[in-house]
C-alpha cells in the first residue's frame, strides 16, 4: 500500500510529464530515493532526473548519487533496460554523469554476475555503449567483455557477449591491446552462433584493413566463419564474401551463385528486420540495404569494373552494417561521436584500384574514415566547436545516404536535421542558398560546393575562409537502379489536394509536411523506406517500390499507418491548410534509365490520383484526408486474395472509372488492414 505523499506515492500520480526531481524530492528524505531507483520505479526516477538536467543543469550531488546508487543495486532486467534508455537518450545526462553512469553499471554488473545474470547482461551492454561513445576507460568494458571464466558463465549471459564484442571491436580492432583480448574471448565462444558470427566480421575488418596482405584469403576465412553460423545476416555475409573472393578471381560460376543469393536473401532481411526486435541504437543498420543493393549492382557489371569495385562496395555494406547510435549527445572528442567508427581503412581499396578514377566514392564511407582527420590542425575547429561540426557531418552523411539521386533538397536537408539527434539547444534555418545551424559554441553555415555540400564555420571560435568540410553529395545507389532493363515496381502516386486561395509558402510547407507524412507512413505500415526511389513534381510525387516488397503491407498497414499519420499532422493546421492526400497503388514493368523513371504503372497511378472519382472523396468536407485508390492489376495481384492483413470488402469499384480499366477505392468508413 502506497504511503500518501511519499516518492512512490508522488512518482505514481504525475503527469505524464514528469516533474523535476529536485521539485520532487521537496521534504522527502534521501533515503525514498535510493530506494526508489533500487525498485521498479526506477525509470519514473530517470526521467524525472532527465529533465531536471536537461532544463536545469546538475543536480545536487546527493540526489545525483542515490539515483545512480540505487539504480546499480537494481534485481529488474525490465527496470534496468527502461531506466538505460531514459537516461542513455537524453544528452544532458550522458554529458554530465557518463563517467559516473559507467561506474555504476560495472558496479550493478558485478553484484548481479552470479545472481541475476541475465540483469548483469543488461549492465554490461550500457556500460559499453558509454565507453564505445567516450565516457570512462576502454578497458572498463574489456573487463565486462573478456571475463575470467568464459566457459562456466550462464548461457543466457554468454549469448549477449558476442554482439558486445564486435561492437567494441568496430571501434578498438587496431588496438592490440584492446583487440587481442576480446578475439580471445570471441575463440573461447566460438560455439554460440553469434561468436561464429562475429568472428567472421573481425576476419572481414582485418582482410580490409590491410592487417591481411591477402584480402581475398582473409574474406575465404571469413566466408568458413559465416558458414558455421546461424541466421539470414550470417548468410548474407557468407554470400557476400563468396561473390567478392569469385570476383576477384575471376570465377564467373561461382560469381553467378553467389549473387543470385544476395539477391534473394536481401529480400528477406529486409522482412526480418521488420518482425525482429532492434534495439534502437542498432537501428542505423537498417540503411545497410543500400550497401547490399549496391554490391550486387556491381557484381552485376563485373565485365566492366575493376577489382577494387567489388572490394569497395562489400566495405561500404561493413560501414553501414556496423554503424550504431551508442548514446546520445556528445562525448567523443576524437571521431564522429554518435557512430561508432568500424576501423576499416582504403589500403586494400587503394591496392586494388590504382588511381581510384573510375570508383565512385560514397559519402558515408568518405566521411567514416577521413573527414574526421581532415582539419584536425585548422584552429577554428578546436573543442566543443570541433565536436558540434563532427555531428552536424554525420547527420549531413545520414541524410545523403538515404535521399534520392539528384542535387541536395535544402528543404528536405532542413527537416532532416530538425528531426535528427543534434541535441537540445539546436536551431536549424533556411535561407535562399543554404541552411544555417546554430549550435550553443557555434553557427555552421551549410552551402552548395561543386557537386557536394560544404559545412562552414559562420561564427564562434576562429571562423576563416579555410574552416570548412566538404561532404561529397554522392549517394550509394538505391535498390532500384538504373541498368535500362524493365523491373516490376509498386507505383505509389500522392498528390496533394487543392485549395483555393492557396499561396507558394503554403505549398512549400505542405509539399515537406507531405514527404514526413509518407515516410512516418511508410515504416509504421511495415514498409522499408530505404527501398524506395522517388520522382517529385510540383505538388506531388511517385514512390516506387521493388515488387519483392509485401505488397500485402502496401494494400492494408500502409493505408491505415498514413490515415493515423495525416490525423496528427491535421492537429497543427486551420481546417482550410490541413494537408489531405490522394493515393493511387499500381503494379507494373517501369524502365529506369540516366533521364529517371518511365512506364505503365507510373503513368496508371497517376491518372489514377487525378482521377474525379478519386477527387470526389476529398469533397464535401474538410475533415476527409486521404483517398486511396489502387488499380485493378494492384486489386487482382494483392487486394482480393484474402490475405488476413487485407479487409478486400473495405476496396468499392471506382465511381466513374472506365470499364477497360477498373479501378478500386477504400471506403472511408472502414480500415484497410484487417488484422
Amino acid at each position: 500500500m502506497l504511503i500518501p505523499d511519499s516518492l512512490d506515492w508522488r512518482l505514481l500520480r504525475a503527469p505524464e510529464r514528469p516533474p523535476l526531481l529536485t521539485q520532487l524530492m521537496e521534504g522527502l528524505a534521501i533515503e525514498e530515493l535510493d530506494a526508489a531507483a533500487e525498485g521498479p520505479l526506477a525509470p519514473l526516477v530517470c526521467r524525472s532526473l532527465a529533465r531536471d538536467v536537461t532544463e536545469s543543469g546538475p543536480v545536487a550531488e546527493r540526489l545525483a548519487t542515490a539515483v545512480l546508487t540505487g539504480l546499480s543495486r537494481q534485481d529488474s532486467m525490465l527496470a534496468v533496460l527502461d531506466a538505460s534508455d531514459e537516461l542513455l537518450t537524453v544528452p544532458a545526462i550522458v554529458r554530465t554523469y557518463g563517467r559516473r553512469l559507467v561506474e555504476s553499471f560495472l558496479a550493478g554488473h558485478a553484484a548481479a554476475l552470479v545472481s541475476h545474470p541475465m540483469i548483469a547482461a543488461t549492465f554490461a551492454e550500457g556500460a559499453v555503449r558509454l565507453a564505445v561513445a567516450g565516457a570512462g576507460s576502454p578497458f572498463g568494458a574489456l573487463a565486462v567483455l573478456t571475463p575470467a571464466a568464459v566457459g562456466e558463465l550462464d548461457p543466457d549471459y554468454a549469448e549477449r557477449l558476442p554482439r558486445l564484442i564486435g561492437v567494441a571491436l568496430d571501434l578498438w580492432g587496431l588496438d592490440p591491446a584492446i583487440a587481442d583480448p576480446l578475439r580471445a574471448a570471441l575463440t573461447t565462444l566460438q560455439d554460440l552462433p553469434d561468436a561464429a558470427f562475429e568472428q567472421g566480421m573481425d576476419l572481414v575488418r582485418q582482410a580490409m584493413s590491410g592487417q591481411r596482405e591477402d584480402c581475398a584469403a582473409g574474406l575465404r576465412l571469413a566466408r568458413d566463419r559465416f558458414a558455421m553460423a546461424e541466421g539470414l545476416q550470417a548468410s548474407l555475409y557468407e554470400n557476400g564474401s563468396n561473390a567478392v573472393v569469385a570476383f576477384l578471381d575471376g570465377d564467373g560460376a561461382s560469381l553467378h551463385a553467389a549473387r543470385e543469393g544476395l539477391a534473394t536473401q536481401l529480400g528477406r532481411r529486409a522482412v526480418d528486420l521488420r518482425n525482429s526486435h532492434v534495439p534502437e541504437w542498432c537501428r542505423p543498420r537498417a540503411e545497410a540495404a543500400y550497401g547490399w543493393a549496391r554490391l550486387i549492382a556491381t557484381l552485376e557489371q563485373a565485365d566492366r569494373l575493376g577489382d577494387g569495385a567489388a572490394v569497395a562496395a562489400l566495405f561500404d555494406v561493413y560501414a553501414l552494417d556496423r554503424s550504431v547510435i551508442p548514446v546520445a549527445g556528445v562525448l567523443d572528442r576524437q571521431g564522429l561521436p554518435r557512430l561508432v567508427r568500424p576501423v576499416i581503412g582504403t589500403a586494400t581499396i587503394e591496392r586494388h584500384t590504382p588511381g581510384r578514377t573510375a570508383l565512385r566514392e560514397p559519402a558515408a564511407t568518405r566521411t567514416l574514415a577521413q573527414l574526421s582527420t581532415e582539419f584536425d590542425e585548422d584552429p577554428g575547429y578546436a573543442g566543443e566547436t570541433r565536436i558540434a561540426c563532427d555531428v552536424l557531418v554525420a547527420e549531413i552523411v545520414s541524410y545523403l545516404v538515404t535521399a534520392p539521386a539528384g542535387p541536395p533538397s535544402f528543404a528536405d536537408l532542413a527537416g532532416w536535421l530538425r528531426r535528427g539527434r543534434l541535441g537540445s539547444g539546436v536551431t536549424v534555418h533556411l535561407g535562399e542558398t543554404g541552411l544555417s545551424v546554430r549550435f550553443p559554441v557555434a553557427t555552421f553555415a551549410v552551402v552548395p560546393a561543386e557537386r557536394s555540400l560544404a559545412v562552414r564555420l559562420a561564427s564562434g571560435a576562429q571562423a576563416g575562409p579555410s574552416s570548412q568540410i566538404v561532404v561529397p553529395a554522392p549517394r550509394i545507389e538505391p535498390v532500384l537502379t538504373p541498368d535500362h532493363t524493365p523491373v516490376l515496381v509498386y507505383a505509389v502516386a500522392v498528390a496533394i489536394a487543392e485549395s483555393p486561395g492557396r499561396r507558394n509558402p503554403e505549398r512549400q510547407l505542405l509539399r515537406r509536411e507531405m514527404h514526413r507524412v509518407l515516410e512516418n507512413a511508410f515504416r509504421d505500415g511495415g514498409l522499408d523506406w530505404a527501398a524506395v526511389r522517388r520522382e517529385d513534381h510540383g505538388e506531388g510525387t511517385v514512390v516506387m517500390l521493388p515488387a519483392s516488397t509485401a505488397g500485402v503491407h502496401l494494400g492494408g498497414t500502409f493505408a491505415g499507418a498514413l490515415e493515423r499519420c495525416l490525423r496528427e499532422c491535421a492537429q497543427r493546421y486551420q481546417h482550410p491548410h490541413r494537408l489531405r492526400l490522394r493515393v493511387a497503388v499500381a503494379l507494373g514493368l517501369a524502365d529506369f534509365d540516366e533521364y529517371g523513371v518511365s512506364g505503365e504503372p507510373i503513368e496508371a497511378a497517376n491518372r489514377l490520383a487525378a482521377h474525379a472519382g478519386t477527387r470526389a472523396r476529398l469533397s464535401g468536407s474538410d475533415d476527409n484526408l486521404l483517398a486511396f485508390a489502387v488499380s485493378d492489376d494492384f486489386y487482382r495481384a494483392v487486394i482480393r486474395q484474402g490475405y488476413r492483413q487485407i479487409d478486400r470488402d473495405a476496396f468499392l469499384p471506382l465511381p466513374g472509372a472506365d470499364p477497360t480499366e477498373p479501378a478500386w477505392i477504400l471506403t472511408p468508413d472502414r480500415p484497410a488492414g484487417a488484422g
